[in-house]
């Protein structure tokens, strides 16, 4: 908050702290991000992408896609995103995941390769049961379709059980990181670009175009984004139906 490197452990774009909260029916750690003041108007592009995660997390989760669950809380001129902790129980234990990056790395060798392309592989060897590789594949799909332009292997995970196959985890950092303020903190505009699936991910695509049309409508309709951002939402529901009536 003073405008130093924060170093976080967590990694990532934002500044975030992690926190345990006493609730009724036990304790809930959670991973708090938070936006710079929305005065300024990088404070209010990141502000709005905050808002943005929790309603595509809403979306995924209204249509069956695993994801993390969220909240939005506003105080002294910022956007804070609250988010359950897969991770870690309500008596304080740790339920074990591995990131994809950490098995393509140990298994696999990619660096970096399109969520639901790795889907099928892990799949087909045994880490992945198939309905879980096509949750995979339409989660990215989705990703693509909200202009999610950060979809590295560190943002997607499997749970850790004794045997495999491993189920996926919820998914999160799942937001329009296009439109993400530049390095020097100016917000410039940039287009929407729909990308058109190969044609055995057809079905993935489509089902995933729902989920985002549905996405979009919230952003459009939601009070706390700027109008800046609603119109943004506005353009990429025009040309998200436009994609899905040639795909």
């Amino acid at each position: 908050m003073r405008g130093d490197v924060f170093g976080s452990s967590a990694g990532g774009e934002q500044p975030k702290f992690t926190v345990t909260l006493r609730r009724a029916d036990g304790c809930a750690p959670v991973v708090v991000k938070f936006s710079e003041r929305v005065t300024a108007p990088a404070g209010r592009r990141w502000a709005d992408l905050l808002v943005c995660e929790h309603l595509a997390s809403e979306s995924m989760l209204d249509h069956g896609l695993p994801a993390a669950q969220s909240e939005l809380i506003e105080a002294e001129g910022r956007v804070f995103l609250q988010s359950l902790r897969f991770d870690r129980t309500p008596v304080l234990g740790r339920a074990g995941y591995v990131s994809l990056a950490a098995l393509d790395a140990a298994y696999y060798g990619r660096g970096n390769v399109e969520w639901w392309r790795f889907a099928r592989e892990l799949s087909r060897d045994g880490w992945l049961s198939v309905a879980d590789a096509t949750t995979l594949s339409r989660i990215a799909w989705f990703g693509a379709l909200i202009a999610n332009t950060d979809m590295h292997l560190g943002n997607a995970a499997l749970r850790l059980v004794d045997a495999r196959p491993l189920p996926l985890a919820p998914a999160y950092d799942m937001l329009p990181m296009a439109y993400r303020p530049a390095t020097s903190g100016e917000v410039v505009t940039r287009d929407y670009v729909v990308e058109a699936p190969p044609p055995e991910y057809r079905d993935d695509w489509h089902a995933a175009a729902i989920v985002a049309d549905n996405f979009w409508h919230r952003v459009a309709d939601e009070a706390r984004l700027s109008p800046d951002f609603r119109a943004i939402a506005q353009i990429a529901l025009f040309e998200l139906a436009r994609a899905v009536a040639r795909a």
